[in-house]
């Protein structure tokens, strides 16, 4: 889906991003990015993960899979053990390494990705989730798929799954028939692990009750989470992992329904005290989905949504495994007393149905989904992961002051962030390049001069683009424009000779008044003498 300009960063063949991308890459307007949270270092990593991907593949039969791999990564990122088994219980050993980047941009190397054709994924602002899609490659075929990996921690007991949790649950069965399928509900455990209250509903009739389930589950001291009851029945493969923050639970299954189901698990702990401003930083979203209505059309999806305070949308970007451009405009709300979150505006445009919920660290979200599309039912699983680090920003002129004149030099930062490309736009309304447009500027571009300014007081906006991960988002800022101070008379030169400004300056004024002042004294004071002979 991506394209490169290849153009000359001096040469203004397109005067705006828009007719650069010519609607064959994501793009989108937005105000000024916010900054939220700590910087990653390499040194997160450090410990045991837990991986549970998901795929299916786009040509010949249905064929769901499912893979768990457990690496162990030193301080350096070098994986120094660990292995991958996949739902036809075939094992390897796992080779290879990761780095984690400024801001929390995963990017592993080595035996353990091969073939996989793009990748992309993020740890969350927690530090205990990660979260990503890919395509893989295999015998000349493509595998979409979502990954869930979680952080394992120190100290699990029992009571750390007691109170309610959120579970979703994506399914497809194998065969020549896209059978996706998704559960949703709710469910309490008690301090030692049993159900004491369940609700539950399916794709099949979204919001009428089923069944409710019962039965336990037991913590392990590694995080592994071990179901027993109704609720977890007909699997005859299961595996689930609690992260190290207790909020978000992960995992695969086999059932055996007549079919054979592969499941992908997400579980989030509901929390407390939840708040709007808890939607406030920059949010990357990964979604899995396949055709509800019988063909096979698999996929991920990707987005990067930066969200204010208010929970709008102002700013985000995005694509799917097919390089098709994804809704990204709208506003996010968040339910105070059970962190439902809702997606509106252009992110809900093609929904149907959606559940999601906000974990007890408030730094994921993650639900099911119903969506359409050129005519086709779509059963998805989301999930969504919040950033730690600033976006690239706009340092000089400073945001909001008077540029310096007609012409003035821009300074920005990447902020650690990944950058490949910028676009730099001037003017005369938001987002508008009316005054200026840098065309496409390499990576290391940090400052970029713009002549021709206006120098009457106008208001004037500047928008910094850049491209991370394949898609493009901005930070904005809006200046007054140079305005002229007024020139005071001053004495000048002419031939040689100091000449006179005609009008008198305040401290001539002053002499007359003081020299007027006295004559008038003068002459009353000459007055009474004259009176008194």
């Amino acid at each position: 889906a991506d394209s490169d300009s290849g153009a000359d960063p001096d040469e203004d063949t397109f005067s705006t991003l828009d007719e650069f991308l010519a609607g064959s890459d994501p793009f989108v307007t937005g105000s000024t990015p916010l900054s939220n949270g700590d910087a990653f270092l390499q040194e997160d990593l450090t410990g045991f993960w837990y991986s549970y991907a998901y795929f299916d593949n786009l040509t010949g039969g249905n064929d769901p899979g499912w893979d768990i791999c457990s690496p162990e990564f030193d301080p350096a990122g070098a994986i120094v053990s660990g292995d991958c088994v996949d739902a036809d219980d075939f094992s390897e050993e796992l080779n290879g390494s990761a780095s984690l980047a400024y801001n929390g941009d995963f990017v592993p190397a080595g035996e353990w990705v091969e073939g996989i054709d793009a990748l992309y994924y993020r740890v969350d602002i927690g530090k205990t989730m990660l979260a990503g899609a890919a395509t893989r490659g295999e015998s000349g075929d493509a595998f979409p798929t979502l990954d869930l990996t979680v952080k394992e921690g120190a100290g699990y007991r029992q009571d750390d799954l007691t109170g309610t949790w959120y579970r979703f649950r994506y399914a497809d069965s194998e065969g020549f028939v896209s059978e996706p399928r998704w559960t949703r509900g709710q469910v309490t455990f008690d301090a030692t692990g049993f159900i004491t209250d369940s609700e539950v509903f399916d794709s099949d009739a979204p919001v009428t009750p089923l069944v409710p389930w019962d039965g336990s589950a037991t913590l392990e001291h590694d995080g592994e989470v071990l179901p027993a009851g109704n609720w977890v029945s007909n699997h005859t493969a299961f595996s689930l992992s609690m992260d190290a923050g207790k909020s978000v639970v992960v995992g695969v299954g086999t059932r055996v329904t007549g079919a054979v189901r592969q499941d992908h698990e997400l579980w989030v702990k509901q929390g407390s005290a939840y708040a709007r401003e808890d939607l406030e930083g920059t949010w990357y979203l990964y979604g899995f989905s396949d055709s509800g209505s019988g063909t096979q059309m698999p996929g991920w999806a990707r987005l990067t949504l930066v969200v204010d305070a208010a929970g709008t949308v102002i700013d985000g970007s995005g694509v799917d495994s097919e390089g098709m451009l994804q809704p990204h405009g709208g506003t996010l709300t968040l339910d105070p007393d059970d962190g439902r979150v809702t997606l509106n505006g252009g992110l809900a445009a093609n929904l149907v149905f959606q559940d999601l919920r906000m974990d007890a660290g408030h730094t994921v979200f993650a639900g099911v989904l119903r969506v359409t599309r050129a005519g086709q039912l779509f059963e998805a699983l989301l999930v969504a992961v919040k950033s730690g680090s600033a976006r690239p920003e706009i340092l000089s002129p400073t945001p909001g002051g008077v540029l310096p004149g007609a012409s003035a030099t821009w300074a920005w930062t990447d902020n650690g962030n990944p950058v490949t490309e910028w676009w730099l736009t001037v003017g005369t309304s938001s987002g508008g390049a009316d005054l200026y447009s840098s065309g496409s500027l390499p990576a290391v571009s940090r400052e970029h001069t713009v002549g021709g300014l206006p120098t009457a007081g106008e208001t004037v906006f500047v928008r910094l683009q850049y491209r991370e991960d394949g898609l493009w988002l901005s930070s904005d800022a809006q200046y007054t424009a140079f305005i002229p101070t007024a020139s005071k008379p001053t004495p000048s030169t002419q031939n040689g000779t100091q000449a006179v400004s005609s009008s008198p300056d305040l401290s001539t004024w002053g002499l007359i008044a003081m020299i007027l002042g006295i004559c008038i004294m003068v002459r009353v004071d000459a007055r009474r003498r004259a009176a008194r002979r």
